[in-house]
């Protein structure tokens, strides 16, 4: 995990920002469901911000990943990513591969309309801000 973070923000920042964002937004690859939608914060400085077609994480204050955007990154040099999504009324679970690095697997569990679990990461609670 360690290691794609690394590797994603190095090339997310070595990067300059394209205008032409048509593949990623014309068939968004990520649709979390509308209850985790906004911007979540937990008292270990991890934050999310989850749209109707991205993620965002943000660790220390510091954006360090913007999906929609590595997706991008990731068809730019030719390779395919893959994203999988389970969605229920209280579960959001999503596994995003982008080659060549390993696959993430985030889980989040609803707890109320503030407050969810961040489950695959020792049940880190994240509450709405």
């Amino acid at each position: 995990m360690k290691y794609f973070l690394i590797t994603i923000s190095v090339l997310f920042f070595s990067c300059s920002e394209s205008d032409d964002n048509d593949s990623v937004n014309q068939s968004s690859m990520i649709n979390p469901p509308a209850w985790i939608q906004g911007h979540w914060e937990s008292e270990s400085q991890i934050s999310f911000t989850f749209t109707e077609n991205n993620i965002i994480y943000t660790l220390f204050g510091q954006t360090g990943l913007n999906y929609n955007q590595a997706i991008e990154l990731t068809q730019q040099v030719g390779q395919t990513p893959i994203v999988n999504e389970e969605i229920t009324d209280s579960q959001y679970n999503i596994k995003i591969l982008l080659p060549p690095n390993p696959e993430v697997y985030y889980k989040f569990k609803k707890l109320s309309d503030t407050e969810f679990i961040w489950e695959n990461n020792n049940n880190l609670i994240l509450t709405k801000g």
